[in-house]
């Protein structure tokens, strides 16, 4: 194969430093504007504190903490675009695949997140397909329903004062981002018909909540949280159905400008561990022992019996970490092969 000469991989690398330099200019000076003007705009409530003071009898407090406060929050608007530029280089929120194994049986595990880009499901759909033609078994996650009086209880435990989807739908179109359930569709539809090589291995609404009534007689202080959850519900479902309200019906201007601040708070979101702000050790329960736990438990244990020697697993990216834990309790040879990733946000922009 040809190589470049050395004159033009000089050239090559001297026009990419030129274009990167100037697109970190261009924000340099977009950044410079609002920044002076910032200054300019805190400089008016300090004059005109002084202008009172020195030719009226009304002395007011001077505007100092004010000036300062604006001209600090003028400065961080300054630097927005750089921001957005550098969180997304060094965050670039991406979820795993990871591919698992104790040398008899492997298992392509798929993190998954509920909200993303289209090409991030687009990716994710093109390796199920490929899995298909192969006859790889794909095991999907999704609660299945369960009884009306577990559908509700769980819905209380989880502090939800509406439906999943439709906070996601909200969710995704503040930041800009589409629905798993919809940009999956094709392969939720094959799991609806049954269709064979795609199975839904998830618990059920009456699963959770037995196994939930089952540790509540083991630690009888966690019935207190199904309690305050409830009372927490009551009190807070017409302000959560006002804000979701808000949230659908805002102006596609303000959509414009909340997408890339959405996109850049979910990748420094994501570089924080989890647990961080977290009062305790064990805050909740309810998600850390049911939701988490039991259900990894679960996948674990259809991982284990399942009669195919490569499974490909569609499931949250929470649950990977569990899931291995529970095959190696069942088999300690499980170990973690490879990893590979990909994006799952789409650019930020600046506005």
């Amino acid at each position: 194969m040809k190589t470049l000469s050395p004159r033009l991989g000089i050239l090559s690398a001297v026009v990419s430093l030129g274009s990167w330099l100037l697109v970190v200019w261009l924000l340099g000076v977009l950044s410079l504007y609002v920044l002076t003007a910032a200054l300019l705009l805190a400089a008016l409530p300090w004059a005109l504190t002084f202008a009172l003071r020195r030719w009226t009898r009304w002395k007011p407090r001077p505007a100092r903490t004010f000036t300062l406060w604006f001209t600090g929050l003028g400065a961080l608007a300054a630097l927005w675009p750089l921001t957005v530029l550098l969180v997304q280089m060094f965050l670039p929120f991406r979820m795993p695949v990871t591919t698992l194994t104790n040398g008899e049986k492997t298992v392509e595990f798929h993190g998954m997140m509920h909200i993303g880009s289209p090409a991030y499901y687009e990716d994710v759909m093109r390796d199920l397909a490929d899995a298909e033609r192969a006859g790889v078994p794909i095991l999907h996650e999704g609660v299945r329903s369960g009884d009306q009086r577990s559908r509700e209880r769980l819905k209380t435990l989880l502090g939800l004062s509406t439906d999943l989807d439709v906070a996601y739908k909200i969710l995704g179109d503040l930041c800009g981002l589409q629905r798993q359930i919809l940009e999956m569709e094709e392969a939720y539809r094959r799991v609806k018909d049954r269709a064979p090589g795609h199975e839904l291995v998830d618990v059920t609404a009456t699963d959770m909540m037995r196994e939930w009534d089952r540790l509540v007689k083991l630690n009888p202080g966690w019935a207190a949280q199904e309690r305050k959850q409830r009372k927490a519900s009551e009190l807070d479902e017409e302000a959560d159905a006002e804000v979701l309200t808000i949230l659908r019906d805002l102006p596609d201007e303000v959509r414009t400008v909340s997408r890339p601040v959405c996109l850049t708070l979910m990748r420094i979101a994501s570089a924080v561990p989890a647990g961080t702000f977290a009062s305790g050790t064990d805050s909740d329960p309810f998600l850390e022992h049911v939701v988490k736990d039991y259900r990894d438990r679960h996948l674990a244990g259809v991982i284990g019996r399942h009669d195919a020697s490569r499974l490909v697993v569609v499931y949250g990216a929470d649950h990977l970490d569990g899931t291995l834990a529970h095959l190696k309790k069942l088999d300690p040879a499980w170990r973690v092969e490879r990893v590979r990733s990909r994006s799952a946000l789409p650019s930020a922009g600046v506005w």
